[in-house]
């Protein structure tokens, strides 16, 4: 838990997103934050892509890129931590834009927030699954099966990445990695082959469960629920992934803000 109450929370559900697309969001939300304006959990969901971390190997793909890009996986280097992670359609992911150095928090603390956010959602749906497992970050099903992964990175005491959790993914696209980070003799698993039932996961319905269990563990008293129509965006947010931070991006994040539709 921080050890001061955070402020208020606002939560944008943008849908699905291309990662490169939701990467550049995040980046324009961040200075955001720093500047001093209110913490931004960002849900989303990705076309298939493969994201390498700060610790990326590339034997973790075992798969030619261009069979990939044949396949239309995308392949992306990011400034997180960790390794290898696949992200695909029926995986929730949730990008908390948090500053910890206001609620004076850990990352590390963070992190396990984030752990405990999967967690509370698994066993919910009967799922005995655990966390804090050695050199493991994530969500874990007896050791072996991962069912949610973490990537953090922490600029200027505000976070950007998050936790994705697999509710009814495709797990046929793991193949194309060594999954779970990058670690060898794990697999991936999800809620719906865990439940043996993959008609009986509503993925909404655990996206929303994830929101509400990290508003719940951080202690947000104050939460603004936000959707937006990102088809009307992807033209100006292409522009920003290769424009600096600046005034026209700050002009673009304030824009985005006044398209926003209330529940």
């Amino acid at each position: 838990m921080p050890r001061k109450s955070p402020g208020k929370l606002q939560v944008w559900r943008v849908g699905m997103l291309r990662y490169d697309r939701a990467l550049a969001l995040q980046r324009y939300v961040m200075e955001d934050r720093i500047l001093g304006h209110d913490d931004v959990l960002i849900s989303v969901q990705h076309p298939p892509a493969i994201t390498l971390g700060r610790h990326r190997l590339s034997h973790a793909i075992l798969t030619p890129h261009s069979e990939l890009r044949r396949l239309g996986i995308e392949i992306y280097h990011t400034d997180r931590r960790g390794e290898v992670t696949m992200h695909l359609p029926g995986q929730p992911v949730l990008y908390p834009i948090v500053s910890l150095r206001a609620i004076e928090m850990g990352l590390r603390n963070f992190l396990e927030v984030l752990e405990d956010v999967m967690l509370g959602v698994a066993k919910s749906h009967g799922i005995d699954a655990e966390v804090r497992v050695p050199f493991e970050a994530g969500c874990w099903i007896e050791r072996q099966r991962q069912i949610g992964a973490i990537g953090l990175r922490l600029t200027g005491g505000v976070t950007t990445h998050g936790l994705a959790f697999n509710a009814k993914p495709d797990l046929g696209y793991f193949s194309h990695i060594v999954p779970c980070c990058g670690l060898a003799g794990k697999e991936a698993t999800s809620l719906a082959k865990e439940l043996g039932s993959p008609d009986g996961v509503d993925e909404e319905a655990v996206t929303e469960q994830l929101i509400d269990k990290f508003v719940e563990i951080m202690g947000y008293k104050k939460v603004a629920n936000r959707s937006f129509n990102m088809e009307k965006l992807v033209p100006s947010l292409d522009r920003l992934i290769t424009v600096r931070a600046g005034d026209g991006g700050r002009r673009w994040l304030l824009k985005l803000k006044e398209m926003d539709q209330h529940h």
